[in-house]
This record gives C-alpha cells, structure tokens and sequence, in this order.
C-alpha cells in the first residue's frame, strides 16, 4: 500500500508541476487526486477503526488533524500507530494529529525516535515533527532534543529546527514559571 501510495504521489506531483496540461492531463490528475485519497482511507482504515472504538469517530485521519474537538482518548493509538509502517503522507497526520496539549509528556518520545529515522532530505517532514514536539516537549525530553538543534551547525536549514528550539525555549519558560 505504501508503495502504491508513493507511486500515486509522485505521478500527481508530475502532473501538478507541469505547466500546461492538456484536458486529459487535466482529467487524469483529478482522477489520481480521487486514487491517493482512496488509498490513504484504505491504508489508514485500522487506525480509524481503533479511534472509533474508543469514541473519537472520524472517518479520515485528516478529520481528526483538522477538529477543534479534544480527543485524549486518540493519544495512545496515534502513538501507536507512529510506529507502524504507514505512508509519509498517513504518517505526516499522525504527528500532527499528535500536535495537541493531551499528548504533552506521552508523544515526545516517539516523535523523536521517528524524527531520527527520517532521512534528512526529508526537510519538511521533520519540521512537522519539531513544530509538533514544540507541543509535547516536557522538561524530560529537553537532553533528547538539544542533539538535533546542535546539529544546525551541520548545514541543514535552520527552518527544520524552530520547532525544537521553540520546543526548548517554551520548556525552559514552564520550568522558570513553576518554580517562581
């Protein structure tokens, strides 16, 4: 399914580019639009059935990414299902699904250990994990991150890390603020 998934991106992502299309061009890439959210649903149908059993009922994972609604009941089986071996696209909604004040202290850990398996060409794929870490982040995961923003000095843009730094310096503010 991953594969499949890939493949269907990387076709649209041709037909998008391009500057001119032709009405069949045109035709096709919505045609694709309509096949990659199939296969997204298809690959995503366990977790969603895992979030309805626990009463969060969405019918995509980019319903739950989008509510305004709490969901703490989600945080354990998105945590789980990080882990799994799922689409980037499926993966990108868990962690931001995650991206909520219910996974602080539960999510930072297996957000980092994703964020380390992630080739580094994958630039804005990490950025979401650091932007949602910047939400999870507690005083226990600031030794675990500070290797990731020393990392700057290595060349790799500097927006991929503002999620950990700002995760850092908002941690730093909580643990000045709880002990004033």
């Amino acid at each position: 399914m991953v594969d499949k998934i890939e493949e269907l991106n990387k076709k649209f992502k041709e037909l998008v580019q391009k500057p001119i299309k032709s009405k069949g061009e045109i035709e096709l890439q919505q045609e694709i639009s309509v096949a990659i959210e199939k296969a997204l649903n298809d690959e995503t149908k366990s977790l969603l059935n895992e979030l309805n059993a626990v009463g969060v009922n969405v019918t995509s994972l980019w319903e739950l990414v989008n509510t305004k609604s709490k969901y703490s009941n989600a945080i354990p089986v998105l945590i789980e299902h990080l882990t799994k071996n799922y689409s980037e696209k499926s993966k990108e909604g868990i962690i931001r699904a995650l991206a909520v004040k219910e996974a602080t202290g539960k999510a930072s850990a297996v957000l980092l250990d994703e964020y380390n398996k992630i080739p580094k060409d994958k630039m804005l794929f990490r950025w979401a994990i650091g932007n949602t870490v910047y939400i999870t982040i507690t005083e226990d995961d600031v030794d675990r991150i500070l290797p990731i923003i020393r990392q700057r000095k290595r060349k790799f843009k500097a927006d991929v890390y503002s999620g950990f730094g700002k995760a850092i310096i908002g941690e730093s503010r909580r643990c000045v603020n709880q002990t004033a």
